[in-house]
């Protein structure tokens, strides 16, 4: 029956595409990918993928990335500022940043799985997931143009779809701790930085604490936010714009940029936890930012769903059709155990313990300071490259 397919994706974003183009190459057969968005891509809103962009070529061959959607690569470092803006400590760093037109990027992605004849919808939205007696998932996706829904069974389902992730809640998997709300903004202003610019912030009279940032996007165009630590800071948050305020009249910041006006501003949420522990549970899987529950809105965790969603699809394609609950649940092992999600579980030991020194015992701005030197070790201990 035409409604019948080995292997069903909730999300046509990165993972999402990666692990059908991964699976399809693997041999898994009848491959269906549904997204909710009118086109691919709509929900991306980053403009650079950072680390390690030789990763790429697994899933385009030769130079089709520098030709098709890629057009700068370079180097970048990090610099990082106490809250006076009067030390700093930056980090060479020879991992590479790579800018695409994410647009072109996802239509490449598109043409893959067009090629491999994995079945695409668009305007598409899983609605239902329920399992069958027969170790089959029933899973209702309503045409949103239409207003009418339709049955599908499969297989298997892996949920690439981001935030309120309708596999995550039938797994009835936590939220990784803490996720912490991320306000951020396109500027088009006086700015002129090559590197990554990063504030650490703290202001007792909003009760609220955070790192913002400043990501070079070329010539007088830059991406500027604020991450806020839930677990230091008031709830209800103050409102964002006196956040944003506040954080624009740092020394750093009033030396380093001057904003002739934003073109698009996002509030979403990302998960300061590390990456989640469980993402498999009753022929499911959960892949890229359904894992982390959050809302697409930058870029740097793009290569992260390639690299472990193109890793989770050739699992399925080796394993493909004899799809048990001991072979499925190995996968999930894998996964753990990749190198990619180790270095992001590893990161996260580091750094969580270190930020609720840094806004909960040190707190004010002056205290922040006279501790730099220690600071600046533990930034030097998670950030340095490492051998792979």
């Amino acid at each position: 029956m035409k409604n019948e397919f080995d292997l069903l994706i909730i999300g046509a974003g990165p993972a999402g595409l990666a692990t059908a183009l991964g699976a399809r190459r693997g041999g898994v057969e009848k491959i269906l990918v549904v997204d909710q968005q009118p086109a691919v891509g709509t929900q991306l809103k980053g403009q650079s993928i950072h680390y390690r962009p030789d990763k790429l070529t697994k899933i385009f061959l030769g130079d089709l990335p520098r030709k098709a959607f890629v057009s700068e690569v370079k180097s970048f470092g990090r610099n990082y500022y106490s809250p006076s803006g009067k030390k700093t400590f930056h980090l060479e760093d020879n991992v590479e940043r790579v800018w695409i037109d994410f647009r072109l990027f996802l239509n490449e992605l598109v043409k893959e799985a067009v090629l491999e004849d994995i079945f695409l919808r668009v305007n598409s939205k899983a609605i239902n997931l329920k399992a069958l007696s027969d170790s089959q998932l029933q899973v209702s996706i309503k045409d949103l143009l239409k207003n009418q829904s339709e049955t599908v069974t499969t297989q298997v389902i892996v949920g690439a779809e981001g935030a309120n992730s309708i596999t995550a809640q039938h797994q009835h998997l936590p939220h990784p701790s803490p996720l912490c709300p991320i306000i951020r903004g396109h500027f088009f202003g006086e700015y002129n930085e090559n590197d990554m610019e990063f504030l650490f912030f703290s202001d007792e009279n909003l009760d609220v604490a955070g790192t913002s940032f400043i990501f070079p996007h070329g010539h007088q165009n830059a991406e500027f936010g604020f991450i806020i630590f839930p677990e230091v800071s008031s709830d209800p948050l103050p409102d964002h714009w006196k956040i944003w305020k506040k954080v624009l009249n740092s020394p750093m910041v009033r030396e380093k940029i001057r904003i002739s006006r934003f073109y698009e501003t996002t509030k979403s949420t990302i998960p300061m936890g590390g990456p989640v522990l469980k993402i498999y549970k009753n022929n499911c899987f959960i892949i890229g930012e359904a894992a982390g529950h959050v809302t697409p809105s930058g870029g740097s965790g793009i290569l992260t769903g390639l690299e472990l969603g193109l890793f989770l699809g050739e699992q399925l394609g080796k394993s493909f059709p004899k799809w048990d609950e001991e072979t499925l649940r190995n996968i999930e092992h894998q996964i753990l155990n990749h190198p990619t999600h180790e270095k992001l579980s590893l990161m996260a030991q580091i750094i969580l313990p270190f930020r609720r020194r840094l806004f909960q015992e040190l707190r004010t701005w002056e205290k922040i300071d006279q501790d730099w030197e220690n600071i600046t070790e533990i930034l030097s201990l998670a950030f340095a490259p490492k051998n792979e």
